[in-house]
Formats: structure tokens, sequence, C-alpha cells
């Protein structure tokens, strides 16, 4: 009996922390991606409009998820979405800095 409380324990203990570590991740994601539009737009790699589409984008992120934490909850489900979403936009931001601009 001790054996089973002890493990149930160590399973909630274990969901919990991935639930806390989880967020401060997709947060540095976020920051990441908003200095790397920043780093463009100061170099020249990214015109105003592509500043603008991977803002807007980057907004969408943040509002996803304020939706998936709405419900006190953060599962692995809503999780994957927003990392997919944070991965999208990564290679969103690589491409605006790296593409040719046609004059």
């Amino acid at each position: 009996m001790k054996n089973s409380i002890k493990i149930i324990a160590t399973v909630i203990t274990l969901l919990f922390c991935t639930e806390i570590f989880a967020q401060p991740k997709i947060k540095q994601h976020q920051k990441n991606q908003h200095q790397r539009i920043h780093q463009g737009v100061n170099s020249g790699e990214i015109t105003p409009a592509e500043k603008q589409r991977l803002a807007n984008e980057q907004k969408r992120i943040r509002m996803e998820k304020r939706i998936a934490k709405a419900d006190g909850r953060f599962s692995k489900k809503e999780k994957a979405i927003i990392h997919r979403e944070q991965q999208h936009a990564s290679k969103d931001i690589y491409e605006a800095k790296h593409n040719e601009i046609k004059k």
C-alpha cells in the first residue's frame, strides 16, 4: 500500500513538473524569435511588410497559448501544437532573413 502511494505521488509530481518546465521553454522560444525579427529589421534583412507578417504570426501564437492556458492546464497536445507553430514561425523568420530582395 505504501509503495503504491509513493508511486502515485511520484507520477503526480512528475506530471506537475513537466507542466511547470514546459511553459518557460515556450516563453524563451518566443523571446528568441522576437529578437531574431528585430535583428533582421535592424540589419535590413527583413522588410516592413515581412516584419508585420511575422509580428502577426507571433501575436497569433501568443493568443493560442493564452487560450490553451485558460482552463488552468497546458496539455501535452496543446504544447505540441504551440511548439509546431513556433517551429513554423522560426522557419518563416529564417526565410524572411535569407530571401533575396529584388530591386
